[in-house]
């Protein structure tokens, strides 16, 4: 159906600054992360996983912020406003707008998925990451029942529920974060 083209289109172009923003910086920091924690330095890996994590945020802070903004203009430049037509375009505009809200949460789930892997730990972020989805799931699930009577379920409602979602796990995970990988505060 062409209403989940324009969902699954409006997600791919927001994970693109996913991609540069978290991948990036998930990538770059993981072989600090990974050395300093197998060494015992403790202290070290927290400043380096605070200054990753400060750091991602406040550029996907940038980026959401700046792509919501110009949501109308990025969708026209990568997508033509003439391969749609004007109720396409608007809804693609509107999915991607709201998609751009998670940029900040999915980043950091991201990077705190690596900081797990780098003290060795696959299983917590694993059972973190199917909560997520469960989440998800079961928000996607409770606006549908809501609209379902109205019939105004549309592809933004689903992207309502995974920005939702990503927001709700990404403090989650952020939580699990402080108890598990930073047991001990840093003197800053």
């Amino acid at each position: 159906e062409g209403s989940t083209s324009l969902f699954n289109l409006a997600n791919n172009i927001q994970g693109v600054p996913v991609t540069l923003i978290g991948v990036s910086l998930v990538i770059a920091s993981f072989p600090t992360l990974s050395r300093t924690h197998a060494n015992g330095e403790h202290v070290e890996f927290r400043k380096v996983f605070y200054k990753t994590l400060k750091t991602i945020t406040f550029w996907s802070l940038i980026a959401s912020v700046g792509l919501f903004i110009l949501k109308d203009l990025v969708i026209h430049i990568l997508l033509g406003k003439t391969s749609f037509d004007a109720t396409s375009f608007n809804m693609i505009v509107a999915t991607f707008g709201v998609f751009t809200l998670a940029l900040i949460p999915q980043c950091v789930k991201m990077f705190i998925t690596r900081g797990y892997y780098a003290v060795g730990d696959t299983k917590k972020p694993a059972t973190l990451n199917i909560l997520a989805t469960a989440l998800t799931i079961g928000i996607a699930f409770s606006l549908y029942i809501q609209t379902q009577s109205t019939s105004t379920f549309t592809v933004e409602v689903l992207a309502v529920a995974f920005v939702t979602s990503s927001w709700v796990s990404g403090i989650v995970f952020y939580i699990s974060a402080r108890k598990n990988l930073l047991v001990t505060k840093i003197s800053r």
